[in-house]
């Protein structure tokens, strides 16, 4: 890289709470409860950004291409504005914009590239994972240009995802790499990379590709409460409680969560053609009605094409399930339902049941419970739904025999091409 991190890091100039507290009437629409507060005051401090002429920042404001490189230049002490010819550097940026200095710039330092026809798109709204490339490239990380000569993979965008959420610059309210950067959104990202140590830990690509692991992330910051949009459906849809719906509680957790990585309106009649569709699917497969997790792995791997983590024994944990959860991941759980004392469920309840992790709070986990009809955001005590967690051990009768185990697929929101 052209410039060390310590660079970087001498320019780094970050506030206390203490003084962001005395601080907060900054701007008339960044409360200091907004998610990003402390960050907007930040670069407001370091003279980055400055608000509007009416007292307001508009964190919700979502930027251009030509903002966001503007405002990495500037955050890392470059004002190219006089010290290069923009002319013909792009053909859609015109030698009399405000922003053709900063694109051209950064095009001649090998920042940004553009398109590949030619244009630069100067005007389009700037995606998280443009946003993130821009920045690092504009800071010149030399991690991250290891990180990407060592990856592995020929998608172009899954090292800078993958770096990026090994280093803890993606914001939490992030789920897609296509996703709109606001202005509260970009001063996090900034305030996140400037304060990068890479000597704190060692940020190196995984040798497999195939690996997913999420819980590697490290960084991930818990939330005291995170309850994630999942869509519900109970086993039965249609309240019909045979076969195969009351045998069908995973596919029925499956489904619910393809059509929340996918961002589809799950109905009554779309979520009963699934649960036929997958346990038909299921059954041609020679799986048995009753499965457990690594078997949940497989069909989910061959009928969704998705990556899914396992989790057993000790990695079961009530931190760890929170980290996911933080992570924006809802969580598939097979459990012993005759010991978690849900009033919905037929007397004694099902021995052998699996349900969605999709939020917790300080005491309580909330799930979607296929099991019932009232199963959606039903809470269960924490410790008591934890100590219940059993994986399928063969039988129903021997279920309290199952060690711990729970499921993350692989969300294409964060790693789909766009």
């Amino acid at each position: 890289m052209k410039r060390l991190l310590s660079t970087i890091l001498t320019f780094l100039t970050l506030f206390s709470s203490t003084a962001f507290a005395e601080n907060n009437s900054v701007y008339l629409d960044v409360s200091p409860d907004n998610l990003y507060a402390s960050a907007i005051h930040s670069i407001t401090e370091q003279g980055i950004v400055q608000g509007y002429d009416d007292g307001t920042y508009k964190p919700e404001r979502v930027l251009t291409r030509s903002e966001l490189l503007k405002i990495a230049l500037e955050s890392f002490g470059k004002d190219p504005i006089t010290s290069i010819n923009s002319d013909n550097c792009f053909s859609d940026v015109s030698t009399d914009s405000w922003a053709s200095g900063y694109i051209c710039f950064a095009k001649q330092e090998g920042y940004v590239h553009g398109y590949g026809d030619g244009t630069f798109g100067p005007n389009n709204s700037v995606k998280l994972v443009e946003a993130l490339k821009i920045i690092m490239e504009v800071y010149e990380l030399e991690s991250y240009e290891s990180f990407l000569n060592e990856s592995l993979t020929d998608v172009w965008y899954k090292p800078i995802i993958d770096f990026s959420m090994k280093t803890d610059f993606v914001p939490l309210d992030f789920f897609r790499v296509d996703q709109d950067v606001n202005r509260g959104q970009m001063a996090e990202m900034i305030v996140r990379v400037q304060n990068f140590n890479p000597s704190e830990k060692e940020i190196r690509p995984s040798q497999n590709p195939e690996i997913f692991d999420p819980l590697n992330n490290e960084s991930t910051e818990l939330t005291e409460t995170k309850q994630l949009n999942v869509q519900f459906t109970a086993q039965a849809p249609t309240q019909k409680w045979v076969i195969p719906y009351d045998e069908a509680c995973e596919e029925a957790s499956m489904i619910m969560i393809d059509y929340y990585h996918n961002e589809k309106p799950l109905t009554t009649e779309s979520a009963d053609s699934e649960i036929l569709a997958l346990t038909g699917w299921v059954a041609d497969q020679g799986y048995a009605v009753d499965v457990g997790a690594f078997e949940m792995q497989k069909i989910t791997a061959e009928y969704y094409g998705k990556k899914v983590k396992v989790y057993t024994g000790d990695e079961v944990t009530i931190e760890n399930i929170k980290k996911l959860i933080s992570m924006g991941y809802p969580i598939i759980v097979p459990f012993a339902g005759q010991q978690v004392g849900n009033k919905n469920y037929i007397y004694p309840g099902p021995p052998y049941h699996v349900l969605v992790l999709t939020g917790y709070d300080e005491n309580n986990f909330y799930t979607n419970d296929p099991g019932t009809q009232f199963g959606q955001n039903y809470i269960y005590d924490q410790q008591l739904f934890f100590d219940a967690i059993h994986d399928w051990a063969g039988s129903k009768s021997n279920v309290l025999e199952g060690q711990k185990a729970m499921l993350v697929i692989e969300d294409n929101k964060i790693l789909k091409r766009y």
